[in-house]
């Protein structure tokens, strides 16, 4: 038997190791939780992204629980629609996007969604998804099989209508894009299936954005959510190489019959430069639709007297413009030897302004030409834009001062 001082100092010597065991895990720690933060995981209050009260670890789970939510929402979405063979996989005809976050890029000087930054979301929405589809599936172009969506990932829009806006997004708030295909057109224009894809030209796709929140666990209810955002039904196309000998025509839809009624039809033109990053890279010859949107805010604005104006109405007169709604938007995809759409090209942006109900709504009818001489001008984007104007304090849709009527009358050519 140990003596009662041998006892002792064995006890003393476990509890020295078992101290210096509790620093050095403390010391090993220190290395990865940042020092202010010790204590934060089970004690402190935080506010998380929608402003409510929650600690780190419960943050985590929710975004672990919405992680969960998207890889279980995709698997079953691809369980119930992918052959797991790519020579046999059927194109999707359905989706729903990942979240994304409306960043300070994306919002206008009313803090709001730009109008043309609703379609760069779409166009996001629609490449993550295919792009994801092709992963998944370990997808192989020469297999032929996608339809344009998947087949092309450099497809680009060439048409949208029915754009509906009804409320934006706040800034760091997240969205989801929903998405279904409601047609499909082969290369002679008529309705076909994209079963057989090399015959397939352009799909029409049938968008909404919708707001998204971490308590979503089900894709039910992601689809039933009572805020709505905005919507739209977008064509996409193959894409193509420019041949500069073919020529396809939008018919203008601004003639001289626009001015019937001279008192409130007002007619526009503006010229603007093109720059290089309002191209897209796989497609230099053609005009985006987001960046024709652009130009066709640029010019409204140019025309009622510059940004300063707008601003003065803001602040003199509680006036703001938005834009409610956009309608057959097309641009030209083969505009032919003489558009030269190429960085620096100037076009002139034409419009036609109706005024209606009392002047809360501005109908705007606008295309973009091209061409060195009147004879060879060439529709390459057109669009019909509605504006409503807004009382910025009451928040609701309000008349036309007077004053401002007045300057859109003499502004006009």
């Amino acid at each position: 038997m140990l003596k009662r001082s041998s006892r002792s100092r064995l006890a003393m010597q476990l509890k020295i190791l078992v101290q210096m065991a509790l620093i050095c895990k403390m010391t090993t720690m220190a290395w990865f939780v940042p020092p202010s933060s010790v204590g934060y995981f089970t004690k402190t209050a935080l506010t998380d992204s929608r402003g409510q009260s929650a600690t780190i670890s419960n943050i985590i789970a929710r975004r672990r629980g919405r992680r969960h939510f998207l890889a279980k929402e995709s698997s079953e979405h691809d369980n119930n629609n992918i052959s797991t063979s790519s020579t046999t996989t059927p194109p999707l005809s359905s989706f729903i996007s990942e979240p994304f976050r409306l960043w300070i890029e994306d919002t206008d000087a009313y803090g709001v969604k730009f109008n043309a930054n609703y379609i760069r979301s779409y166009e996001r929405a629609l490449y993550q998804f295919a792009h994801k589809h092709r992963q998944l599936n370990n997808w192989d172009s020469s297999s032929q099989q996608g339809g344009v969506l998947i087949q092309y990932p450099d497809f680009y829009l060439t048409k949208v209508t029915n754009h509906k806006f009804r409320i934006s997004p706040g800034l760091g708030e997240e969205f989801v894009i929903t998405g279904e295909r409601i047609e499909e057109r082969g290369l002679d224009g008529t309705s076909g299936s994209t079963e057989d894809d090399e015959s397939t030209e352009t799909e029409t796709w049938s968008l909404e954005m919708l707001n998204y929140t971490e308590e979503d666990s089900s894709s039910e209810k992601v689809k039933t959510s009572p805020l709505k955002y905005n919507n739209a039904v977008v064509t996409i196309a193959a894409p193509k190489k420019i041949d500069a000998s073919s020529k396809t025509f939008i018919e203008s839809f601004i003639h001289d019959d626009d001015m019937d009624d001279p008192s409130l039809t007002i007619l526009d033109s503006q010229y603007f430069a093109l720059h290089r990053d309002e191209f897209d890279l796989h497609m230099p010859g053609i005009v985006p639709i987001r960046t024709a949107l652009t130009l066709f805010e640029r010019s409204r604005s140019t025309f009622i007297g510059g940004p300063d104006a707008l601003r003065r109405m803001q602040e003199d007169d509680n006036l703001l413009w938005v834009v409610t709604s956009v309608d057959d938007m097309a641009v030209n995809t083969s505009p032919g030897i003489n558009a030269d759409i190429l960085p620096g090209t100037c076009v002139r942006v034409d419009s036609v302004f109706e005024l209606k109900r009392k002047g809360m709504i501005i109908e705007c009818k606008q295309q973009i030409v091209t061409g060195s001489v009147k004879d060879s001008e060439v529709v390459i984007s057109q669009g019909i834009v509605t504006l409503c104007a807004i009382d910025s304090v009451k928040k609701r849709p309000t008349k036309i001062p007077e004053h401002v009527r007045d300057t859109l009358m003499r502004n006009s050519k």
